[in-house]
């Protein structure tokens, strides 16, 4: 799990770097302005669970820093993940530049091209619920879930079967349902908010 996170998230970014050295359209110019923000969420969030994982398998040992770098790597990766803005913001930023600019048409046009209008239907109406103001208590999820895509689109164009079956395992794992944000927006669904 682990290796499939690291190869998806080191793929979506080097993916990202790609489009901003070509960006030709306006719709890459949406993917990569909010590209950017939910791969550095999605990012900093995979390598804090793999830095917390690898201190729960040196068990106490893992806490000590003459014994391991990971408590060192666990405080820097906190640096990390606040110092271009919180995920808070970074999620907020992206739900301006919806809202106020539709920059999601773009974000998703770029994903559906690798991944299919089928694929991002349920994240695409989920954006458009926040970006109406319907359930922007689902934001995070959304944000996570498109950060997650941007892995899994980055992937597609490798041919090598192994990292296709770790890009099968990250979907699986990330993009499962979610019982607890199902059963709210299926709540707000029924009240008609």
């Amino acid at each position: 799990m682990l290796l499939a996170d690291a190869e998806s998230a080191l793929a979506g970014s080097f993916w990202l770097a790609r489009v901003q050295e070509r960006v030709d359209r306006d719709a890459e110019r949406a993917f990569l302005r909010m590209g950017l923000n939910l791969n550095k969420v999605r990012t900093a969030s995979l390598s804090h669970d793999a830095i917390n994982r690898g201190i729960e398998i040196l068990g106490g040992n893992g806490t000590i820093e003459t014994f391991s770098v990971l408590p060192r790597l666990l405080r820097d990766n906190v640096v990390f993940e606040n110092w271009e803005g919180t995920h808070h913001t970074l999620r907020m930023q992206v739900l301006r530049d919806a809202a106020h600019r539709g920059m999601h048409e773009g974000l998703f046009a770029v994903l559906e091209e690798r991944l299919g209008r089928h694929a991002l239907r349920r994240d695409r109406e989920a954006m458009e619920r926040c970006v109406r103001g319907q359930d922007t208590l689902l934001l995070r999820r959304v944000c996570d879930r498109l950060g997650t895509w941007i892995h899994i689109a980055a992937l597609v164009p490798i041919e090598e079967p192994g990292i296709r079956a770790r890009a099968e395992l990250t979907a699986l794992r990330h993009l499962g349902s979610d019982p607890i944000q199902d059963g709210y927006a299926a709540l707000i669904d029924r009240c008609g908010a």
